[in-house]
């Protein structure tokens, strides 16, 4: 498989915003310090269609910042398939995560506070860190929303951290889906590396389609703005009763079009969680639990 990177390079001060918003469709990013201060920054996509509306982005968003000339133009470049993923995850340092976690990337990943609850990962060609704002506002929701003994879907889990984390939090039940089949078995050999497996946390490759006739106490989607406003009704199929979705992978601007298309299948939706540009919707479908 090969990938599409899109290259450029930001003042610091402006690269969490910048990697914000264009990296909404890439499997993931890649940031490095230069000498001179600014930051190199390399966002990898699977679709070249994706790639080439990131850079165009890219462009109207450093013109739009005053930042179009004073470094190397945008680019993109193709790459073979190697192992940069898990370099970059392996150089990752480990961080908290919500209220009761903390991550570590790397392999072979050392104690952390007593108080946090570990998650390691392991090194994998699926991205899913959890350094991104969505999942940490996705695993914020989670620490208010789950109950014990409860039932949850973990809807493109990419590495299974929302899952694992809905499980330490005493879902009995997780079912965690990706539509790629790469990121499935990471997630099976990050569960594994943190003694979680079936039958308490389910992994398969598929979407909504792999959960029909299943009924959750909880779904947590951290996707896309055009995956909520095309499966708001499904998603609300899936939910019991007092059930509720944790959508998030969306921009701040357009939590009144994902609103809208909850509240248009039957769920009612909570102000929106923001962290940055970033957004995150908790919904209910009414009725008792």
């Amino acid at each position: 498989m090969t990938f599409t990177v899109l290259r450029l390079t930001v003042p610091e001060r402006s690269a969490d915003e910048i990697v914000g918003v264009l990296g909404g469709d890439s499997c993931g990013a890649q940031c490095e310090g230069r000498r001179d201060g600014a930051i190199d920054v390399h966002l990898y996509f699977a679709s070249a269609v994706a790639a080439e509306t990131a850079l165009g982005q890219a462009r109207r968003l450093l013109a739009g910042l005053g930042l179009a000339g004073r470094a190397p133009a945008p680019a993109l470049a193709c790459v073979a398939e190697e192992p940069w993923v898990e370099r970059f995850q392996t150089a990752l340092e480990p961080f908290d995560l919500g209220g009761r976690f903390r991550v570590d990337p790397r392999r072979g990943g050392r104690e952390g506070p007593a108080e946090r609850i570990p998650i390691r990962l392991t090194p994998g060609r699926a991205f899913g860190t959890g350094e991104h704002p969505t999942t940490a506002l996705c695993v914020e929701l989670l620490e208010q929303s789950v109950r014990p003994r409860s039932t949850w879907l973990d809807l493109g889990c990419g590495t299974a951290i929302l899952a694992l984390v809905a499980s330490h939090l005493g879902a009995l039940d997780v079912l965690a889906l990706d539509t790629d089949p790469e990121a499935v078995e990471v997630a099976r050999r990050v569960l594994a590396r943190n003694g979680l497996a079936a039958p308490r946390v389910q992994v398969a490759c598929g979407s909504l389609a792999e959960a029909e006739g299943r009924r959750f106490d909880g779904i947590v989607a951290n996707l896309s703005l055009p995956f909520f406003l095309a499966q708001a009704s499904p998603l609300g199929r899936l939910l019991d009763p007092g059930g509720c979705l944790i959508a998030s992978g969306f921009l701040e601007q357009d939590t009144a079009s994902v609103a809208g298309a909850l509240e248009g299948a039957g769920l009612s939706t909570a102000p929106p969680r923001l962290r940055g540009e970033w957004a995150a919707l908790l919904a209910e479908r009414s009725g008792a639990r």
